[in-house]
């Protein structure tokens, strides 16, 4: 790899773990540690969607999120129900409780936002950010593509 290849790297690996840092430390009071906010910010406000949709919707098996759904079920976060139409999907959407979190949670990315884009003109922030998304849409193809 050269060392444009390797500096990519090497700072997509730096924001990531300042990110977990971050996360981790504001998430803490809510109980529940980076990896869980995606799955709540997943789910949208009064709505009730399968786990099936919310692993796609996540691009993470299905496994992940049966256990991920277990630990917010447990913390009150989430409800859990059968579909009635097809026993074998599970039904979620968010508590009262879960709603507050998630509202909490939306505050606490939005600040993480605010401080990477700190270091960027407006114009910097809107390339940088269009970039990342023709980034995630291509490897969105390549794993579709490789199925």
């Amino acid at each position: 790899m050269n060392e444009i290849g390797n500096q990519v790297g090497l700072s997509l690996s730096i924001i990531n773990r300042a990110a977990q840092s971050y996360f981790t430390r504001e998430l803490k009071h809510l109980e529940i540690g980076p990896g869980m906010q995606a799955y709540l910010l997943a789910i949208e406000l009064n709505e009730v969607i399968s786990q099936d949709i919310l692993s796609k919707r996540l691009s993470v098996d299905k496994a992940n999120v049966t256990r991920a759904m277990k630990s917010l079920e447990q913390l009150a976060l989430i409800k859990r129900e059968t579909d009635i139409l097809d026993q074998r999907k599970n039904l979620i959407s968010l508590t009262k409780k879960g709603s507050i979190v998630k509202n909490e949670i939306i505050t606490i990315s939005q600040k993480w936002i605010e401080i990477l884009k700190s270091s960027l003109e407006e114009g910097e922030w809107n390339t940088f950010n269009n970039s990342l998304l023709k980034i995630i849409e291509n490897l969105e193809d390549i794993k579709t593509n490789t199925k």
